[in-house]
């Protein structure tokens, strides 16, 4: 009996692309990558009939997007598309598919089945690995009706006429078998889910639609499914010290760990050219470690370590490890015979220490200054020749050696608070437990202080750092780093723990700023507000009493024919009191016989914009100032004043007077 199931797509696991990136890894083809083939949907089988596409993830080259195609083995046909679908599967489509890139290499083989049975198992086409989820589904053919039923019985057909043809179960129970075993009993689910599948899981399985009454029932033919372990990646090799340095006599711990990895780990440890493995291990664990308690001059080399789990081992890279054997208490010798010399002579000084890793440093010392240096990069003395001069070159001669990489930096810092205000100073140093001649190199933020000189630090002097005024910018992570150069070719370096250093702002000076600040803003604001007012003023001054002012350039008439006003200008008070602005009119005072005079008139009116036209009717209230302008000197005589008057010459002095106007 068949039964209706929704054909359900499943998400592809990123376990289905481990294989592909292990093997990349494994080969060393990170510039080659495998291409990779999928189905849609993502079902191992499907019924005839029914639809399915494949497709194809890969790399290509400029201008290429073609994809090739292989069945069992064989070119089976190209497209332009990384998709290709088949839309009504035979039987004959039926086979492993491969497909592959311009810029890939050839992808996993893909399984599709296509079957005729009235029930089949489906299964994901991908590989499943330890761990992943694991779906499984029974599917009945074209809705899972059941039609031509025939009943027999020894062998002969006993159906009876009246008996339907075809019928479908609607309430249909389904259970899964693994070879014999029931998986998960009759369920009205049609769908089986592993959550965590592992190794255990793997087998042939099948499973088993029936009726409600379980009279009628169908078996799906099997189907074998293989959970495998997720391939190792990622493997790594460190080291205790860092940086493979170690002192004999002292610890060293090689530390072998993976990335990525399911089931028991098979871990172990090499030293290039000792032919067998240190040691080897199982464990169901991704890191583990060798050590070695005491380290001699023949564990130095260049180590590495494997892991695997039942595919083949992936290698770690290789990794320097460096023993450093202490010199032995030198030994000086003198050419001199019996220690005694003539002024005069040359004596060669030697120093040796018969046990030590090379290079060795020896210093040479005369009566505890040091005479000079010799480094030598192999075993065997080191020699310095001195002339004798006077008898101040006698003495007790010495000499010592040393051999010993850097370590154990330190760095350390005057403060016991790491937080300082600004303008506090700040002291740093920097110390080894053990090394040759250490070189320090200082560090902010990553940085060298050498070249961030945006700081403002002191350049460091040694193994010391001093900065006389700290500011907000020089907060931050320090380091120092402790080097040795016992040989061109070796440079032992030793970094220090990261110290902190906090910088805060002065609050007082930072509120007086602040304040400073405040206050100019509020006096800006005061005089803003002052001009906006002013102008705010004068523009409403210009709309509502509008000024226009007038100068007309007249003749007037001969001063001896104007009639002067009695009248005074009223004082300075009563002028100030008025609310009125006047009118002007500018005329001379002075009475003359004849003569014209050029003078002005002024006029001030309050009002409209039109131009005012004359000086006629005028206000009594308004005030008149005359002005009589300067003219030449007249002599005294009376006929030179008589010449004059009679010319109708200039007034001879300036008047100034404010009358009111009549």
């Amino acid at each position: 009996m068949l039964v209706p199931l929704g054909r359900k797509e499943l998400a592809l696991p990123a376990s289905m692309f481990r294989l592909v990136i292990f093997a990349a890894h494994a080969l060393g083809l990170a510039a080659v990558q495998q291409a990779v083939l999928t189905l849609d949907p993502p079902w191992s089988t499907v019924f005839r009939d029914k639809s399915v596409t494949l497709r194809c993830t890969g790399s290509h080259s400029p201008g290429s997007t073609r994809i090739s195609w292989y069945l069992e083995g064989k070119f089976w046909k190209s497209t332009e598309m990384n998709s290709l679908p088949i839309k009504s599967a035979a039987m004959k489509d039926s086979g492993k598919y491969q497909c592959q890139t311009s810029d890939s290499s050839l992808s996993d083989a893909v399984q599709l089945t296509v079957s005729e049975d009235w029930l089949i198992l489906q299964a994901p086409h991908y590989a499943v690995f330890e761990g992943d989820r694991l779906v499984l589904g029974c599917c009945g053919w074209k809705g899972g009706k059941v039609g031509e039923m025939r009943y027999y019985r020894d062998g002969r057909d006993i159906t009876p006429g009246h008996v339907q043809s075809s019928y479908t179960i609607d309430r249909a129970k389904y259970s899964f078998y693994k070879s014999t075993t029931t998986v998960r009993e009759p369920a009205s689910s049609p769908e089986y889910q592993i959550p965590e599948a592992g190794l255990a899981d793997s087998g042939l399985y099948f499973c088993v639609v029936q009726a409600v009454t379980s009279s009628v029932q169908k078996r799906s033919p099997k189907l074998d499914i293989e959970v495998k372990r997720v391939p190792v990646s990622g493997v790594t090799l460190g080291v205790q010290p860092r940086n493979g340095q170690v002192v004999a006599g002292e610890g060293l711990v090689l530390n072998c760990s993976v990335a990525a990895g399911t089931g028991p780990l098979a871990f172990s440890w090499h030293r290039e050219g000792s032919g067998l493995a240190l040691r080897t291990e199982t464990l169901r664990l991704r890191r583990t470690d060798y050590k070695i308690p005491a380290a001699m001059e023949s564990d130095a080399g260049e180590y590495y370590c494997a892991a695997s789990n039942s595919n083949d081992p992936v290698l770690s890279p290789r990794v320097t490890i460096t023993v450093w054997v202490p010199v032995s208490p030198p030994v000086l010798t003198l050419s001199a015979d019996g220690f005694w010399a003539a002024i005069g002579d040359a004596v060669e000084i030697q120093c040796e220490s018969h046990r030590g890793s090379a290079p060795v440093v020896y210093r040479f010392h005369h009566e505890g200054a040091l005479l000079g240096t010799r480094t030598v990069s192999a075993h065997g003395p080191g020699s310095i020749t001195i002339n004798l001069t006077s008898e101040s070159d006698s003495g007790a001669y010495s000499c010592e050696a040393d051999n010993v990489p850097v370590a154990g930096a330190n760095i350390t810092t005057d403060k016991l608070d790491p937080v300082l205000m600004v303008g506090e100073s700040l002291n740093l140093s920097c110390w080894v437990q053990v090394g040759t001649d250490p070189v320090f190199r200082w560090v902010h933020d990553t940085q060298e202080l050498d070249v961030a000189s945006e700081l403002g630090l002191l350049s460091p002097v040694g193994n010391v750092l001093y900065v006389e005024s700290v500011q907000l910018g020089h907060a931050g992570n320090y380091q120092c780093i402790a080097s040795n150069q016992l040989s061109p070719q070796r440079v032992f370096l030793a970094p220090s723990e990261i110290l902190a250093i906090t910088v805060r702002a002065d609050m007082s000076a930072q509120m007086a700023a602040s304040a400073s600040v405040t206050g100019m803003i509020v006096a800006l604001l005061c005089l803003v507000g002052a001009i906006l007012a002013a102008v705010l003023y004068i523009r409403y001054r210009q709309k509502t009493e509008e000024t226009f002012f007038t100068a007309q350039w007249r003749r007037s008439v001969s001063p001896a024919q104007q009639e002067l006003p009695a009248q005074r200008l009223p004082p300075p008070a009563a002028v100030g009191s008025l609310e009125l602005e006047p009118e002007y009119d500018n005329v001379c005072p002075q009475k003359q016989e004849s003569g014209d005079v050029l003078y002005s008139v002024i006029s001030i009116k309050k009002g409209n914009r039109a131009k005012p036209t004359g000086t006629a009717e005028r206000d009594n209230g308004h005030l008149v100032t005359y002005a009589v302008l300067p003219s030449p000197m007249i002599p005294r005589d009376s006929a030179t004043r008589a010449r004059a008057s009679e010319a109708r010459d200039e007034p001879m002095s300036d008047v100034y007077e404010n009358v009111p106007h009549p």
